[in-house]
């Protein structure tokens, strides 16, 4: 799990995929509890998010993530040099860790899981029949971004459920597509 690592450091991590995956940062407090992540990708192109895109982090009494929204996106209009350096703490370490995609694993064995994921912060892109569909949220609304670029906005998962990908409702599908990320 990469929320829990070694207090005020930077640590990175390669999220193998179906596509190949990807580098992310995470910044650890002082409690050595992850306050920020920076994905280095666009999720495979879904017009939601820039490559890099940052998440922060903060956490319930249970200490359960809470998946502060929106993410803070880097528009090349808005910065001209690119997204601004991850650096927070006067000394850093940064270390690689690389984790194994698993089909097997990154498949969502039930509708409660991929609930659950989505409201963590889950950024989640599913292969169906050999197109690739986004399911993300921005913490008001929850959106679908389809293969040709159309992005739709739904104000709960239930209803991102009932969306019909050909003649299939993500609901019937969700514990059987392939899980292309599931990155939080």
């Amino acid at each position: 799990m990469i929320l829990i690592g070694p207090p005020n450091t930077i640590q990175r991590y390669f999220l193998p995929s179906k596509k190949g995956g990807y580098w992310v940062q995470v910044k650890y407090g002082n409690d050595g509890w992850a306050t920020k992540i920076r994905h280095e990708t666009d999720h495979y192109g879904n017009g939601i998010h820039t490559n890099p895109h940052d998440h922060i982090i903060d956490y319930d009494p249970s200490h359960a993530p809470i998946f502060l929204k929106p993410q803070i996106n880097y528009p090349a209009e808005a910065y001209p040099d690119g997204a601004p350096e991850f650096k927070f703490y006067c000394q850093e370490v940064i270390s690689k860790m690389a984790f194994q995609y698993s089909e097997e694993t990154m498949r969502f064995k039930t509708i409660s899981e991929f609930k659950r994921s989505l409201c963590d912060g889950g950024e989640i892109v599913i292969e169906w029949h050999g197109s690739s569909y986004g399911i993300f949220s921005d913490g008001k609304k929850f959106i679908f971004s389809r293969p040709d670029g159309q992005i739709e906005y739904y104000e709960s998962i239930d209803h991102i459920l009932e969306v019909h990908i050909n003649d299939y409702r993500i609901r019937d599908i969700i514990t059987q597509a392939i899980v292309i990320d599931r990155a939080l």
